[in-house]
């Protein structure tokens, strides 16, 4: 009986939330716009637009997604794999407001999933922030930005959990950031810094507690129109909150690196960066080694049309770890998205990607490559009500049999918009 009442609870702490983030939504005028690089799913419609609500110089666009999905691999387990059922629902508020020379982007959202067989899996997530650009002058501008998010710990992390009789693990996640940019006739330049703290609420994970903080630095030399060659220098500092982790081990680290690399806004064809380097991890522990690797990150999206847009992501980097034996961690993901408009009320995504996590050490040779696959496609029904069907599949490959998963899920919802 406990299990079936959590979802009116879940609803009325949606609604409280939510109401409250627009309460604190500024109130002048702008002018609407569409911003370069939206996905084609977001793209003008007439005749299915939603409505929107004004205040003053805000827009702020409500919607909330119900969805009934199926997980064949619930706990991402290679054996006595367990199904399920779930019933998703998910608003969020998106506003976009002006004030003079300052642009702000916010949001908030709250989803709540409810798990029929396994109540233990069932979780309210939630989560708002602002981004915002302030134009000095043509040349010079300041962008900043705040995020808070309560998440939950993905079963197919390569640190998961996968214990069904435990409960997933909630995390809070802060993030900060600060930015200047110099735009010149043919010269760039860019400082970035920001801070993210990650806390844990379990006691017994205290351990990946820890606070970052980031600085980079990039000159930009134009080549020709929308083309750019760019040079960036970084910094990464990780703080865990206890000095050793459960396997004894300092955890504290430095990372210092370079990316170069391209960067294109070509009209609507092509938009984004991709860059390329070299790191240095100098963990603080003397029993670990330093490492020298191979480093990337970036985004391009190309439009062949305004209804079209393909997206490649690429990053390949230090990232933290407390496996036991690991004298550190190196991720590296690739994926494809198309997003596609089949029809003026029928819509698609699709997604392809690939990520691989390697362990430096004792534990080198745990290593792991998941690889997965999904698509959605959307019928708008009129501009309040659209139908949207899923499915997704992801198989980890490992050299320990007990990190190897399949796992499949479908799904079928409505979206709800003003």
């Amino acid at each position: 009986m406990l299990r079936h009442r959590r979802a009116p609870v879940a609803f009325a702490r949606c609604s409280a939330t939510l109401t409250f983030a627009l309460m604190l939504m500024p109130v002048q005028a702008m002018a609407q716009q569409v911003d370069r690089g939206t996905s084609a799913l977001d793209l003008p419609r007439p005749g299915y637009e939603p409505r929107k609500l004004h205040f003053g110089s805000s827009v702020v666009s409500p919607e909330m997604r119900v969805e009934g999905l199926y997980d064949s691999n619930v706990f991402a387990t290679s054996t006595n794999e367990a199904d399920d059922f779930i019933l998703s629902v998910a608003p969020r508020i998106d506003a976009i407001s002006e004030f003079g020379k300052l642009r702000l982007r916010t949001d908030a959202n709250v989803a709540h999933r409810e798990y029929v067989d396994h109540g233990r899996e069932s979780r309210t997530t939630f989560g708002g922030g602002t981004k915002g650009d302030y134009a000095i002058s043509q040349k010079h501008s300041i962008n900043l930005g705040a995020r808070f998010d309560r998440d939950v710990e993905s079963r197919a992390d390569p640190e998961a959990n996968n214990n069904p009789n435990l409960p997933p693990r909630k995390i809070n996640s802060l993030a900060g950031e600060l930015g200047y940019r110099y735009r010149g006739n043919r010269i760039g330049f860019s400082l970035q810094g920001g801070v993210d703290k990650q806390n844990y609420l379990d006691p017994t994970e205290s351990d990946r507690d820890m606070t970052t903080y980031r600085g980079s630095a990039r000159v930009s030399v134009q080549m020709s129109a929308g083309k750019d060659l760019f040079v960036e220098g970084y910094v990464n500092r990780r703080d865990n909150r206890l000095s050793f982790d459960r396997s004894g081990v300092d955890r504290d680290n430095t990372t210092i690196g370079f990316l170069t690399g391209i960067g294109l806004d070509i009209g609507t064809k092509w938009r984004g960066d991709m860059g390329v380097g070299l790191f240095r991890s100098d963990p603080d522990d003397p029993t670990l080694k330093s490492f020298t690797g191979f480093g990337a990150n970036g985004r391009l999206t190309w439009s062949p049309d305004e209804r079209t847009a393909v997206t490649a992501e690429v990053f390949r980097g230090d990232v933290a770890t407390i496996r036991s034996g690991a004298g550190g961690r190196i991720d590296t993901r690739a994926s494809l998205r198309l997003d596609q408009e089949i029809r003026h009320n029928l819509l698609l995504n699709a997604r392809v990607g690939v990520r691989s996590t390697t362990y430096r050490g004792a534990s080198s040779s745990q290593r792991q490559t998941t690889a997965f696959v999904g698509a959605e496609t959307e019928y708008l029904m009129n501009r309040f009500v659209s139908v949207f069907v899923n499915g997704t599949y992801s198989k980890r490959y490992a050299k320990i049999d007990s990190e190897k998963f399949n796992k499949g899920g479908v799904g079928i919802g409505l979206r709800l918009r003003y």
